[in-house]
């Protein structure tokens, strides 16, 4: 190969990688057109798994820890929520989770939050959550497979995840899924 084809050669480089990148959004934009592509559809392997040991100090100074021995008191199924006070869409579904929590308890998790930040958060929005955590290096967040905040579950009594969402909880959420799984609880 000559210089003068290689030079060619790297120079058509940029034009083609635009080209292949373009294409890949016409795709999905055509999808989305069509309703062959969901963008929240975001595979969640954690449903149908059981939740892992965790003990996660109170978000608020005179909370104790949340742990896995707590879940497994409970009767009646848990929501857990991460959230975060940096997060915009967290903010924006407080309201939903602040009307759901009269049907469900509700967990929330400070998720690498400043628990100061975090605490000022949920004290502003009249506490939608019945006990708050922090989990200010996010390990526990690995090991429940979240991608960001917000995100949540519905926890069964036996520890089994039924539901997870990475996604803010809408009106159409808590009508559509969270109320048929409450109601078909045990």
């Amino acid at each position: 190969m000559t210089p003068v084809q290689k030079r060619r050669l790297v120079l058509s480089l940029p034009i083609l990688i635009a080209v292949a990148v373009g294409g890949g959004f016409w795709a999905m934009l055509s999808g989305m057109r069509e309703g062959r592509f969901d963008p929240r559809a975001i595979e969640t392997p954690a449903t149908k798994r059981r939740m892992p040991e965790f003990n996660l100090p109170g978000l608020m100074p005179d909370e104790p820890h949340l742990s896995h021995a707590i879940l497994a008191t409970r009767s009646k199924p848990v929501l857990i929520n991460f959230f975060a006070s940096w997060c915009i869409p967290c903010i924006t579904e407080l309201p939903e989770l602040q009307s759901l929590s009269h049907e469900v308890t509700i967990w929330g998790i400070a998720y690498k939050d400043r628990p100061g930040n975090a605490r000022a958060l949920v004290l502003r929005n009249n506490k939608p959550y019945e006990m708050t955590a922090q989990d200010v290096d996010g390990n526990f967040g690995i090991q429940m497979g979240i991608n960001g905040v917000p995100e949540s579950f519905l926890v069964m009594p036996d520890g089994r995840i039924v539901w997870h969402d990475p996604a803010p909880i809408t009106a159409e959420t808590i009508r559509k899924v969270i109320r048929p799984l409450l109601k078909a609880a045990p």
